[in-house]
């Protein structure tokens, strides 16, 4: 039904719906993460999904990115000692 609707609807309303919808889905099913990994979630899925409707589509850029953050955020869990991490705060 929703796909029917932004079928339908003029662009100015489909496309944010489309970015911004999945966008809080994402961030929601991240909610084990807490109320901050919610909030980045769903602006990285805004921000992902603004790139691809901006961009023809193109996920090859999405997809490096996604890994980079991927990259950092397991050396900062993994590789880095919490108590050096601590000593930045």
């Amino acid at each position: 039904m929703t796909f029917i609707a932004l079928q339908t609807a003029p662009p100015v309303v489909a496309i944010p719906v489309a970015v911004l919808l999945p966008a809080l889905l994402f961030g929601i099913a991240h909610r084990a993460q807490g109320p901050a990994g919610v909030l980045a979630a769903t602006t990285v899925g805004a921000v992902f999904g603004t790139w691809f409707a901006a961009n023809g589509h193109d996920l090859v850029p999405l997809m490096l990115a996604h890994l980079a953050i991927n990259v950092v955020t397991c050396v900062l869990l993994y590789v880095v000692p919490p108590e050096r991490l601590r000593q930045g705060a």
